[in-house]
């Protein structure tokens, strides 16, 4: 019985290259080994170490890809004498990645390790196929999506298997998957004559429609999203891509609804317009203070003298403060009130005490 392994998954994450390492150091290497691959791709430096170490197997090796090698995982199926792919079954083929954070010096350095990365790619594509460099660094640069049959005329598989009974799908979040190849990987048969194969990489809204994304596969991305929002994109058929930007929309409208709201709370309050008859009443009613000021100033000098033993001038005596002390005492009081503003406060004395400003300038007149 053949020695054998799977790929299944991510490389580098579900697939590591030390663990695989380890499995074939186990191994009796004199028996044929069997590698089956279904794989999105990964890590490039574990796929390169997977590479070598399936290249250095001693024994006979077969690779047999089973619906899908994308990215990194076609690199390492190079290295088999024999590779089998399922009819159902794609490559993609395409440039090494990396994320980079840093100054110019990074990136730098980062545009030198991609190009040595992509070199080592290219010569074992061009060892598999016979193709040359130029031929398979433009296929990489492209991003080429290659079914079965298009695989085994170009040398990158020695055979085509017949599909499995129930493909996998680990690889439907790879970006920029046509949709063709997604219906193959879920073994659907072609129309009319083979139309799965897209030769170069296409976004979704390019090849066919997008499948519309469900309420599960919402709610699981965006696992903070409101009910109303999901139930939106589901009634609209949105597709994963579209429900992104529809949550991205949201969430910049949000910022914007809370940046306003934040600009309006830290407004100074607006003071009302100063009501031009409370104005006049304000002058007229400084000229009758001055006049009531004055009359009591009268009273309390008559007082004076009548303890004096001085007989004043004839008044008619009062039992209650003057009208005049009486709309002072109210302004006054209503001061506080509206905060020192002498307009408000004689405003609202007006209003709090019918007849007593009357009653203050007749006082004052007489």
């Amino acid at each position: 019985m053949p020695n054998e392994i799977k790929l299944y998954g991510v490389i580098g994450e579900d697939c590591r290259a030390s663990d695989i390492k380890s499995q074939l150091d186990a191994m009796d290497q004199s028996q044929p080994l069997v590698v089956r691959i279904h794989s999105e791709g990964g890590v490039v430096t574990d796929g390169l170490a997977l590479y070598d170490a399936f290249k250095a197997y001693a024994g006979p090796k077969r690779a047999i890809i089973e619906s899908a090698a994308f990215s990194i995982a076609s690199h390492i199926a190079m290295a088999f004498d024999d590779v089998q792919i399922t009819e159902n079954g794609y490559l993609m083929i395409h440039n090494p990645h990396m994320e980079v954070a840093g100054d110019n010096a990074a990136h730098t350095q980062a545009a030198e390790v991609l190009t040595m990365l992509k070199a080592s790619m290219v010569t074992a594509y061009t060892g598999k196929t016979g193709k040359s460099e130029q031929e398979i660094t433009s296929v990489m640069n492209a991003e080429t999506w290659i079914n079965a049959k298009t695989a085994l005329a170009n040398g990158y598989v020695n055979s085509i298997a017949p599909a499995r009974n129930a493909p996998m799908l680990a690889v439907a979040k790879v970006k920029n998957m046509p949709q063709g190849v997604l219906r193959s990987l879920c073994g659907e048969p072609s129309e009319a004559g083979d139309k799965r194969e897209p030769t170069k990489g296409k976004s979704m809204s390019e090849s066919q429609t997008p499948v519309a994304a469900s309420i599960s596969e919402i709610e699981a991305a965006f696992p903070r999203a409101k009910a109303e929002f999901v139930l939106k994109c589901v009634k609209r058929q949105l597709p994963m891509a579209s429900v992104l930007s529809e949550a991205l929309a949201a969430m910049d409208e949000e910022n914007q609804s809370l940046k306003a709201q934040l600009a309006k709370a830290m407004e100074p309050p607006v003071e009302p317009p100063a009501d031009p008859s409370a104005m006049e009443v304000e002058v007229e009613d400084d000229e009758m203070m001055a006049k009531a000021k004055a009359m009591d100033d009268e009273e309390v000098a008559a007082k004076a003298k009548a303890r004096s033993g001085v007989k004043p001038i004839a008044k008619s005596a009062r039992s209650a403060p003057s009208a005049s002390v009486q709309w002072n005492n109210a302004i006054d009081s209503c001061l506080p009130k509206c905060g020192g503003n002498k307009v408000r406060a004689v405003s609202m004395a007006n209003k709090n005490n019918p007849g007593l400003r009357q009653a203050m300038l007749t006082e004052a007149n007489s």
